[in-house]
């Protein structure tokens, strides 16, 4: 699935792997990747959170649902509505994607609260970037995937992320 904006207007920072390709921002929503492949949103609390179980953080922008709460800013702005997504963790820890057109910053939060989000954030914000893709394999033996969109009307290709791309995103897999 996609992930967030450009580092240079996500007001975050991005770390994997035990680098820090830009600082970290207390107060950011953040997904935190941990060593068993778990997900969670959070506002970053600091340095001291960043302990060896955590692999990954990308961070983007500002909580949009906080203990199941919509904060009350988002509600207030008054922005334009475009396509957006966002990204949510369940009180039991499973994860919520919302995507839609004309929505705008206090709208996605709605949704995500009414889908069950205890903790959401916002992730791409443009009907360019938006994407979800399911690949699973053609057959037992073989080496090919079919690549599915989320939804239909996602412009990008289902098979984008099998090729270079200049956008980051968050791959989830099965085990």
């Amino acid at each position: 699935m996609n992930a967030g904006y450009r580092l240079r207007d996500a007001h975050g920072g991005i770390y994997a792997e035990g680098q820090e390709a830009r600082p970290l921002v207390k107060g950011a929503a953040s997904l935190v990747i941990d060593t068993n492949g778990d997900m969670d949103v959070v506002a970053w609390k600091g340095d001291r959170q960043l302990t060896s179980s955590v692999v990954a953080v990308r961070q983007n922008l500002n909580m949009l649902v906080k203990g199941g709460k919509v904060r009350v800013s988002m509600r207030r702005k008054c922005q334009k509505g475009i396509d957006r997504s966002g990204l949510g963790v369940t009180a039991d820890g499973a994860l919520i994607y919302v995507v839609g057109h004309r929505l705008t910053a206090g709208l996605l939060a709605e949704a995500m609260q009414h889908a069950g989000a205890d903790r959401a954030m916002q992730l791409d914000a443009h009907c360019q970037w938006q994407s979800f893709n399911v690949f699973q394999p053609a057959g037992e033996s073989s080496r090919e995937l079919i690549a599915t969109k989320l939804t239909k009307d996602m412009r990008m290709p289902a098979t984008r992320y099998l090729v270079p791309d200049d956008r980051d995103f968050l791959a989830a897999f099965v085990r």
